[in-house]
């Protein structure tokens, strides 16, 4: 379990065809990014847990890693600006399963289909 994996060729298996998927982009300021979720939490029971505590929830996506494991983080989008600073305001570090959820802005950042940031100066050098 190093940097990277050794195996060449396993790891083909995963993702089918199909361009970059990009994740829904609504306006910046109803966006925000959760992470440090349980990895076994997934987006129906983060939008009830948000539904619940801050109110209606318009869209959930979460994250998994290059071989399909969850990355425990992802994008979540509200119906207003005012929905989004709420959830910001009082999810942030909620105890949730003996995890304390990290609940920031989104800002407007381009995400590969991992919830990566893609774009903002990650070009090689020529």
């Amino acid at each position: 379990m190093g940097d990277r994996d050794r195996s060449p060729r396993r790891d083909r298996r995963g993702g089918g065809g199909g361009g970059e998927r990009k994740t829904k982009k609504g306006p910046p300021d109803r966006r925000i990014f959760v992470s440090n979720l349980p990895f076994e939490m997934k987006w129906q029971e983060v939008k009830d847990l948000f539904r619940k505590e801050v109110g209606e929830v318009s869209y959930v996506e979460l994250f998994d890693d290059e071989t399909g494991k969850p990355r425990g983080a992802g994008v979540m989008e509200f119906n207003t600006a005012d929905m989004a600073k709420k959830a910001i305001d009082k999810m942030h570090r909620f105890d949730y399963k003996g995890r304390k959820i990290v609940v920031k802005e989104d800002f407007d950042a381009e995400r590969d289909k991992h919830g990566r940031i893609i774009g903002r100066g990650s070009r090689g050098g020529g």
